[in-house]
């Protein structure tokens, strides 16, 4: 964020290391609803794709680029200040499976 400052809009994000996931079963864009409740979504662009959201976790505190990772595991990095929010005004949009059903 040194670089290119911290993202206020969702498009502030094309100029950043977005890191990602290489899992077939994970969608490719990030989901956000913006102020008034409209699904906004985005492609993330970044130069690793990895296989595990510990990896993931690491490369983030180490500056390398900015993910989305599970509050479970980043709330402590947040209380002490190791890490940052992006865009804290929009939520993530819940994550829905439409590949399970019941039988």
């Amino acid at each position: 964020m040194e670089n290119h400052g911290i993202p206020e809009t969702v498009n502030d994000l094309e100029r950043h290391n977005c890191l990602t996931f290489a899992f077939r079963r994970q969608t490719p864009e990030w989901k956000f609803c913006d102020e008034v409740g409209q699904l906004r979504t985005f492609t993330p662009k970044g130069d690793l794709l990895l296989g595990d959201g510990e990896s993931m976790h690491r490369l983030t505190l180490a500056g390398t680029g900015i993910a989305q990772l599970s509050m479970f595991q980043v709330q402590e990095d947040f209380a002490v200040e190791k890490l940052v929010h992006v865009l804290e005004r929009l939520e993530v949009a819940p994550f829905v499976r439409t590949d399970l059903r019941v039988e």
